[in-house]
């Protein structure tokens, strides 16, 4: 009766002759081309991850952590369990067996995926923090699979390349490198080919048919037709899916569905209420809002409207008959406020605005969805801070309402950040900013005044709370001037102004320094982590 041996197989006879010629007998070539492949397929779907989860759980800190620490993990093990395999049975056919069964796993993560981020859906509206950790760890767990299995392409393909080569350290050398150029090449083309053109899905679908193809072409050079065949056939159900694109979040009423650069950026329908509004990511707040009639937004986008007239009448007090008001938006959206503002004033006043948005498909969406007008409006596309730095204009009015969902960039609030906003300023002028919170305890928030009144040191800085009926937190409206503008404010006469004008009086603060709060500075600025605090607290509510 034999007994099993643990011990690993001996080289082939082919290996041991080339061996005893004092040569490197090398495997097929291919396996070098598999190796980038499954480099390059690895990390783009890493990629894709992050915007198949943004529209169901955000793009938090958090949830980039998890992702990010469950792919090393999948990765780590891949090595692990990989190289012991590959030490039991070096053989190039079964380096391209594992590499078809990630192929697969790939391929099925679109279609097992969609109904769980379909639980995960009403996770956050209804503060459900078990739905919400369940459904995210179902989905990085699913994400694991595939990529343990193509973990262990790097060691196996290390294992083949040292048989019988005193070499085995410039292998190895050669194996990492080319796995790490691949992944470099996978971290590119998402962001800047696979995703704008095919999707998220499509990205993954993608992935998935170049893994099959590779692990079929490698088991055909092999001599091995049947897998071969079904890997060909895979790799083309695969890419067939491609032919069929499907969005990425979808739903009722949804008029038009965009993966940009930046977000998921979705324009919904209200027929009751007859608006469009613009939903990023989650959906967990609006960043643009159009009614058919034309009517003013509420929300900050309605409160807003107040501060034209404030600094017109600062300018008549000056001597000037027809008030030229030079108005900077950062965070120009779909271009509410922006809209909003002509169509109130530009006959009225001389206004010209420069509104300045780093994701330029939500302008296009706000020329298609939101009436955006331009007649006295420049658009630029570039980061809100970076604009500001370069320009050498001087604004009125600086508002800043830019979000990447859900945070607000942490270099866009910070003391030097205003510096250079009220460097910006002709005299008399405001800096307005817009914060998301849960409450007026809330870190991020304080520590957006304390840096307005580090920046603005011996002037006014003051704020009023804009409540939310569609969302669970409320808007800060928080000002920076020279001068108070609380009597200015409560001065607009415009009737179609009174409601905004009264609603702000009832919670107006003057803001005082804060000690028990940080000042966002460039150096120290933890907007992210704050903000992901207050999303615990919101779901454990």
């Amino acid at each position: 009766m034999s007994k099993k041996s643990s011990e690993p197989e001996r080289p082939s006879a082919a290996a041991e002759a080339c061996t005893e010629a004092g040569v490197a007998c090398l495997p097929d070539r291919w396996i070098f081309v598999n190796l980038f492949l499954c480099g390059l397929s690895t990390i783009a779907v890493e990629v894709a991850a992050f915007r198949l989860l943004a529209p169901y759980f955000g793009s938090t800190q958090f949830i980039t952590t998890n992702v990010l620490g469950v792919v090393l993990a999948a990765l780590a093990a891949g090595y692990w369990i990989g190289g012991k395999l590959a030490d039991r049975r070096p053989t190039a056919d079964r380096l391209y067996g594992v590499t078809m069964l990630g192929g697969i796993g790939l391929a099925l993560l679109p279609l097992v995926a969609s109904p769980v981020l379909r639980t995960a859906a009403p996770a956050v509206g209804s503060q459900n923090a078990s739905l919400f950790v369940g459904t995210l760890a179902a989905m990085v767990v699913l994400f694991a699979v595939p990529l343990f299995l193509l973990g262990m392409v790097s060691p196996f393909t290390i294992r083949l390349l040292s048989q019988g080569d005193a070499r085995a350290g410039s292998r190895s050398g050669a194996v990492f490198a080319l796995s790490t150029l691949g992944s470099i090449a996978g971290a590119y083309l998402p962001s800047l080919v696979t995703i704008p053109w095919l999707g998220t899905r499509g990205t993954i679908y993608a992935a998935a048919g170049t893994v099959l193809a590779s692990a079929a072409v490698g088991l055909l050079r092999n001599r091995r037709s049947v897998g071969g065949a079904a890997g060909i056939a895979l790799a083309i159900a695969s890419m067939s899916a491609l032919a069929f694109p499907a969005p990425l979040k979808g739903g009722p009423n949804v008029l038009a569905e965009v993966e940009t650069e930046v977000h998921l950026a979705r324009v919904l329908r209200d027929e009751r209420n007859k608006r469009n509004y613009l939903e990023l990511n989650e959906g967990l707040s609006f960043h643009s809002v159009w009614y058919d009639d034309g009517r003013l937004a509420p929300g900050v986008w309605g409160f807003v409207q107040c501060l034209p007239p404030i600094l017109a009448t600062r300018k008549r007090a000056a001597g000037e008959d027809k008030p030229s008001l030079r108005i900077c938006i950062i965070g120009l959206a779909a271009g509410t406020v922006a809209t909003q503002i002509q169509r109130a004033y530009g006959d009225r006043f001389d206004v010209r605005i420069d509104g300045v948005e780093i994701d330029g498909a939500l302008v296009d969406l706000g020329r298609r969805y939101f009436a955006l007008d331009e007649r006295r409006l420049r658009v630029f596309i570039e980061d809100g801070r970076t604009f500001l730095a370069r320009s050498t204009e001087k604004y009125d009015l600086i508002l800043g309402d830019a979000y990447r969902q859900p945070y607000i960039p942490a270099h866009l609030v910070t003391r030097e950040f205003f510096e250079l906003a009220k460097s910006r300023l002709r005299p008399g002028g405001i800096v307005s900013i817009n914060a998301g919170a849960l409450g007026t305890e809330s870190p991020v928030l304080r520590g957006i005044q304390n840096a307005l009144l580090a920046a603005f040191a011996g002037e006014s800085v003051e704020r009023f709370e804009v409540r939310n009926d569609d969302v669970p937190f409320s808007n800060y409206l928080c000002m920076a001037s020279e001068r108070s503008i609380r009597e200015a404010w409560a001065s607009v006469q415009d009737p179609e102004l009174t409601y905004f004008r009264d609603t702000a009086l009832r919670s107006w603060t003057a803001i005082a320094p804060d000690a028990a709060a940080p000042t966002f500075t460039d150096d120290r600025s933890p907007v992210e982590w704050y903000t992901d605090l207050s999303l615990v607290e919101f779901l454990n509510r």
